[in-house]
């Protein structure tokens, strides 16, 4: 009977639905559908590129659809993830609310975003120890809540797993997320460096660079900023950003490029539409 089920399932378009999350991303929502629940999505890059931006970006459009979020920190401060939040909705750069220096000319449009953010089912936690007692925390949120997605920031964060090797801990503590993930019904999405350090600066990495963390991941973005790092060839506030589908256990791959705001770090279609 269980099987039968699952082919019922599979012919219903309905339960197609409830089993994506759309990106909020046409380009991308084109090609894969959406983020599945019971699933991870590994998010990686190396340092500087925007893994973090990436994720926040997801968070607001995701929760825009009314599908509640939960970010979850262990880099960073629950308020700073909030002044990131407010700058990609507002187009202002959140160094500069953190500084409380806002010129007249964005403050209607910050608050505009800060009325907004109020109404989003989004929520934040601010972590810095993984454990047992922390997960359980977490499930009584993601109950009391109805929560859909999770994002965590970062896998290098998590002290889970006690595997001396730093590549098998974080392997260790994917699959402890997955099946997170699998009993609440959760589309996960982590992000995670890439410790490779002879990669050039502003090239594609590749999944093979990633460290073995990828293999219990059912799909795989890795980011990159080809002018991340530049200064001679500064292009301008806005840049372009490149998010590759390397690995996916359902179906298509590919290369795609968005538009990156240096100031805001929102991440756009290269349409020019604004966040």
């Amino acid at each position: 009977m269980e099987i039968v089920r699952h082919v019922k399932d599979i012919l219903s378009q309905e339960h197609t639905t409830e089993e994506v999350i759309k990106t909020g991303y046409k380009t991308l929502d084109d090609t894969i559908l959406g983020l599945r629940k019971r699933e991870v999505a590994l998010f990686a890059s190396t340092p500087g590129v925007g893994k973090t931006s990436m994720l926040l970006n997801l968070t607001l459009r995701i929760a825009r659809s009314g599908t509640p979020v939960l970010f979850i920190t262990y880099e960073t401060t629950a308020r700073k993830i909030a002044q990131k939040l407010l700058g990609i909705m507002s187009n202002v750069d959140p160094f500069l609310l953190e500084k409380g220096e806002i010129s007249e000319n964005f403050k209607t449009a910050l608050e505009n975003a800060r009325n907004e953010l109020f109404t989003l089912p989004i929520f934040i936690s601010e972590q810095f120890v993984f454990s047992e007692n922390l997960l359980k925390e977490e499930t009584e949120n993601i109950k009391r809540n109805n929560i859909e997605a999770v994002f965590i920031d970062s896998l290098q964060f998590v002290q889970y797993s006690k595997h001396p090797d730093p590549d098998e801990r974080d392997i260790e503590n994917i699959m402890l997320l997955k099946n997170f993930a699998r009993t609440y019904n959760l589309a996960l999405g982590i992000s995670t460096q890439i410790r490779n350090k002879d990669i050039p600066q502003g090239k594609m990495p590749t999944i093979s660079d990633i460290g073995g963390e990828e293999e219990p991941a059912d799909i795989v973005f890795i980011l990159t900023r080809p002018y991340a790092y530049s200064v001679d060839q500064y292009v301008g506030e806005i840049e372009e950003f490149v998010v590759q589908v390397a690995k996916n256990r359902n179906g298509p791959s590919g290369t795609f490029k968005f538009s990156f705001s240096r100031r805001s770090l929102a991440i756009m279609e290269r349409s020019g539409t604004e966040f």
